[in-house]
């Protein structure tokens, strides 16, 4: 005789089972291939745009140290790239 699902027994609930955890799998591929693609893409790190900051002081400290500027622009310089 026929269940509370109908007469296919726990079929209704292992679909809706099936359903959630083929959702959740999709969205863990989908994060998985962003990850990826921002490691190799070197997205996370030592980017070049945290790099362009110590550049620029090297310059200041450099410029300084040979004379070229004088303590003031230096200290000014060092402040505005902090």
């Amino acid at each position: 005789m026929g269940s509370c699902w109908g007469g296919f027994g726990w079929m209704g609930a292992a679909m809706l089972f099936n359903f959630v955890l083929g959702l959740g799998l999709l969205a863990l591929a989908v994060v998985g291939v962003i990850f990826a693609v921002r490691w190799l893409a070197g997205a996370w790190g030592d980017s070049p745009r945290d790099r362009s900051g110590d550049d620029a002081l090297e310059v200041v400290r450099t410029r300084y140290a040979r004379g070229e500027i004088s303590r003031e622009e230096f200290d000014r310089l060092r402040r505005e790239l902090a």
